[in-house]
């Protein structure tokens, strides 16, 4: 049976869960194909050339952020954009902004206990 992007959006809906993302946020799958096998994922904060070429390398299918790469509408897709070269590489973009910072052990309560 083979993994997909779908499993994996599922899986972090039920840690943190899509429908609690804030009004102006911009999380969940935001490039590539929810039927798509995911062999190798890579993991990153923000979403950028650099780290898209080194998910490429790795042989990622699937990049995972905290940071939507699609976070404003978009006019143009450029070469030298992420959103271009996830879509030339057949690499799908998934974001968890606002939910991991609201889940229950999310980003929100690491930082608050960091704090004391």
């Amino acid at each position: 049976m083979k993994t997909t992007v779908k499993d994996f959006y599922r899986f972090i809906d039920t840690l943190a869960p899509f429908s609690t993302q804030e009004s102006w946020d911009n999380s969940g799958l935001l490039v590539g194909d929810k039927d798509k096998e995911v062999k190798k994922v890579a993991l990153c904060l923000d979403i950028t050339i650099d780290t898209l070429k080194q998910a490429k390398d790795f042989g990622a299918d699937l990049v995972i952020s905290h940071h939507p790469v699609i976070f404003h509408p978009i006019k143009q897709v450029l070469a030298e954009s992420p959103v271009f070269f996830a879509i030339q590489n057949q690499m799908s973009l998934l974001a968890a902004h606002t939910p991991w910072d609201a889940a229950d052990g999310g980003v929100n309560d690491v930082l608050a206990t960091l704090l004391g």
